[in-house]
């Protein structure tokens, strides 16, 4: 929820838009196009609190940049529609498996790269041992993902989510993302990140 100033080598993420029923946040990060220092700006939203009143999806983006100085007409838009991870969606079926954002995004930042090398992982695991046993079901596939670093990280993120965003009032989201921020960066290191040495083999 802090508000920032501008600085060119430095990436933002910020959670204003939630108390307007707008579940995400307005990213802002410096990239490279054609070897030209550019910035890429963006916003994402779970849909979570789509039921509920709020702005145009367009509208928290165009004043943050016009914050900067910047005009959100001026620049090419494009969207990417994601399917985020929710423990109860069937992930697999004889002879059939899914990986990658088939499967689902980190639900909180809408991140998908990672996870998908994860997915790809243990869906070669368990291709593995079906090929092994020439039965191909995959009916073990999901409980694999559950019981792997990647599964555990989905699963608290996917928990996270039903909380913080529903949780919009404006107070609360500066309290937890400026003042609880070392409290949100221990719960981050010990249930969120790291979840790749935890793959089971």
């Amino acid at each position: 929820m802090q508000r920032h100033a501008l600085e060119q080598d430095q990436a933002y993420f910020d959670f204003f838009p939630v108390p307007d029923n707008i579940a995400g946040y307005v990213w802002d990060f410096p990239t490279q196009i054609n070897g030209e220092p550019m910035r890429c700006w963006g916003i994402y939203d779970t849909n979570l609190l789509a039921g509920q009143e709020r702005p145009p999806l367009k509208k928290p983006l165009a004043d943050e940049m016009a914050r900067h100085g910047f005009n959100l007409d001026d620049h090419e838009l494009k969207g990417h529609p994601i399917r985020w991870y929710d423990p109860f969606n069937p992930i697999s079926v004889p002879r059939v498996l899914l990986v990658g954002d088939a499967v689902g995004a980190d639900p909180i930042f809408g991140e998908g790269i990672s996870m998908a090398l994860g997915y790809g992982a243990i869906a070669a695991q368990e291709i593995n041992t079906s090929i092994r046993r020439a039965e191909f079901s995959f009916s073990g596939y999901k409980r694999r993902l559950v019981w792997s670093g990647l599964g555990q990280t989905l699963l608290a993120r996917w928990v996270i989510t039903q909380i913080i965003y529903p949780l919009k009032w404006r107070w609360f989201q500066i309290l937890l993302w400026r003042f609880l921020k070392p409290i949100v960066i221990l719960v981050a290191w010990v249930f969120v990140l790291n979840w790749g040495k935890r793959i089971r083999t």
